[in-house]
């Protein structure tokens, strides 16, 4: 009959303790303001651009993002409300999703390469922490963007 040695688990083994879990998980409270959405445009643009474009970059994407940027602060400023953050929802950008380039573009037929500029500013924005998209704005932008990679799929078959 073998002998038992220890209680213990063998050495090298890893040990796991599940930390207690709430009974109901609380969302994060969401700040109402914080300091990138309440920057003055000229310093904010000033602090995208050096922390996102730069010398070893292509120059025609660094092109694209200041334009980018450019045309879609020119377009927030107009919007109602005291933050960047404010403008975006109010502006209806949040609640149109994957359409959100053409309120910017005026509903007008558009060129590709202006909504790219919008989107790159978009970019900028939202890694900047200027302006923080809903949950649901952002699932659709992945559900669209799998939607299209499926058809662009199909299409080279």
């Amino acid at each position: 009959m073998p002998r038992k040695v220890h209680d213990d688990p063998a050495m090298g083994t890893a040990q796991r303790t599940a930390p207690e879990q709430p009974q109901e998980w609380e969302p994060r409270p969401l700040p109402g303001t914080w300091w990138q959405t309440c920057q003055e445009r000229h310093a904010l643009a000033g602090r995208l651009l050096t922390a996102f474009t730069g010398p070893g970059a292509g120059r025609g994407r660094d092109q694209t993002r200041r334009r980018g940027l450019t045309k879609l602060l020119d377009w927030l400023q107009y919007q109602p409300g005291e933050t960047w953050q404010d403008r975006w929802l109010a502006s209806g950008a949040d609640a149109a999703g994957f359409e959100w380039a053409e309120l910017p573009l005026g509903g007008e037929p558009s060129p590709w390469h202006r909504r790219d500029e919008l989107t790159s500013g978009l970019v900028l924005l939202v890694a900047g922490q200027v302006i923080r998209p809903t949950y649901r704005w952002l699932v659709g932008r992945f559900e669209q963007a799998h939607l299209d990679g499926d058809l662009q799929g199909r299409a080279r078959r």
